[in-house]
């Protein structure tokens, strides 16, 4: 008994800590999140809450990661010539003026956007 006790338990701590569930159409993860953690301010993505210089820093890897597949792709041609925290600062300003859109866009396509618009790739 204690046992079926104790795995409810973990059940139910393991929901509370995920959080409510995500409705179908929403993103994994929002552009809203991605601008909560360019800011500090505390998030959540795949269960774990980050906050701080960590909501920071995983801001500026979930960037770098995007920058370098935008790169390969041909359609960023900013990582050169854009200082990082430079490219950083005009994500989040353009995620910031998105306003309640944000919550409905996945962070990854919203970056790809601003990327081509910061610096497209001129064709050849």
């Amino acid at each position: 008994m204690s046992f079926h006790l104790t795995l409810a338990g973990a059940v139910c701590a393991a929901l509370a800590i995920a959080g409510p569930a995500r409705s179908e159409n929403a993103p994994l993860f929002p552009a809203s999140a991605l601008r909560d953690a360019i800011a500090g301010e505390t998030f959540g993505h795949r269960g774990i809450r980050r906050s701080g210089a960590v909501a920071e820093a995983f801001a500026e890897g979930y960037i770098a990661a995007l920058s370098d597949i935008a790169e390969e792709r041909g359609t960023w041609c900013g990582a050169s010539l854009i200082l990082p925290h430079e490219v950083t600062a005009r994500i989040y300003e353009y995620l910031n003026r998105m306003g309640a859109d944000a919550e409905r866009m996945p962070a990854d396509a919203a970056t790809f956007a601003i990327f081509e618009a910061i610096a497209p790739c001129k064709p050849e």
